[in-house]
């Protein structure tokens, strides 16, 4: 895989995926002769998952061991988090960089409302009945045009792209079920 780049802009090859990146794609290293990670972020951003998902209990194990070393930190961003007015600001900034997201989110939830488009009671994806059933976008300026998954479906399988395109998942993009 090669990338055009500007000359003079430095870059570096990762050991994953063999794609040549700008340096800013991977993270520091000190160890390196470099400076950098010989694995870009994306690479190891989808290791770390893969790892999370292998090993859950070794992960929650590690995540309570934090918690219990640095009580103060992890207090103060539960605070911070479960602040209203912290809570209001950060949807008031999501809303200013997304808006094309919020007008097709708020057209979808309107028909949904109004009775123009029924949702269904089962997932698209896995079939089963969960609930919350959400309406996943494929193209905001389609707003009407989502696939109905459950919240499972919504983050683990299309978020994280575990479906690999398969020809059934490719179907229901293209609306042909």
């Amino acid at each position: 895989m090669t990338n055009k780049l500007p000359e003079g802009v430095q870059t570096k090859t990762c050991y994953c995926c063999k794609a040549s990146k700008t340096l800013d794609a991977f993270c520091k290293h000190r160890k390196n002769k470099d400076g950098l990670a010989g694995v870009c972020r994306t690479c190891d951003a989808m290791r770390k998952r893969q790892w999370r998902k292998n090993n859950p209990e070794l992960h929650r194990a590690k995540q309570k061991a934090w918690r219990d070393n640095n009580r103060e930190a992890f207090n103060a961003q539960r605070r911070s988090v479960r602040s209203p007015e912290e809570h209001r600001k950060r949807i008031k900034e999501y809303e200013k960089r997304n808006p094309e997201k919020i007008k097709a989110h708020k057209t979808l939830q309107n028909h949904v409302y109004l009775g123009k488009i029924t949702k269904p009671k089962s997932c698209s994806v896995c079939k089963q009945e969960k609930k919350p059933i959400v309406g996943h976008h494929w193209d905001y300026s389609k707003p009407l045009n989502v696939i109905w998954c459950c919240q499972y479906c919504h983050v683990n399988v299309i978020h994280k792209n575990d479906y690999l395109a398969s020809a059934e998942f490719l179907d229901l993009i293209k609306g042909e079920k």
